[in-house]
């Protein structure tokens, strides 16, 4: 693993993290380089060098995906991991700022002290950013739907 000048940091097959960072919950992939951003700031960077490579780019945020397209083979992947900040803002409106590389086991961490819950996937493992954007069922709405 490598810093970029700007704080971004990369991994590649030569790293000892890459084995880990190299697939999806379901498939396995081969990418030239994984970014790990840890700040808006350094997604744009991120987006921008994998962007200039002209290589397939794939956006990660936990990596549970069962369709597998948050990697891929011999390109870049955004891998968003890093960006997993779970804070409640408010406790009485139920505002919360959850961070797109954050999984559902965090956030119900996060969240218990405050008696607070919210429904997500079936396994903690469960990625917020794909389940937010390409849907999923999560226990508690087998409850309340």
């Amino acid at each position: 693993m490598r810093t970029q000048p700007s704080g971004l940091l990369t991994v590649t097959p030569a790293d000892d993290a890459y084995r880990l960072l190299r697939s999806t919950y379901t498939t396995r992939h081969s990418p030239a380089e994984i970014l790990l951003p840890g700040t808006a700031a350094e997604v744009s960077e991120a987006v921008m060098y994998a962007a200039a490579t002209d290589l397939p780019v794939s956006v990660r945020s936990g990596g549970h995906g069962l369709s597998g397209t948050s990697s891929n083979d011999g390109g870049m992947v955004v891998d968003l991991s890093r960006m997993n900040a779970v804070t409640v803002l408010d406790r009485d409106t139920r505002l919360v700022r959850v961070g797109a590389g954050a999984r559902w086991a965090e956030v119900a961490s996060a969240l218990a002290p405050y008696e607070l819950a919210i429904s997500s996937g079936d396994h903690g493992n469960v990625g917020v950013g794909g389940l937010a954007t390409a849907g999923g069922l999560g226990w508690l709405v087998r409850i309340y739907a």
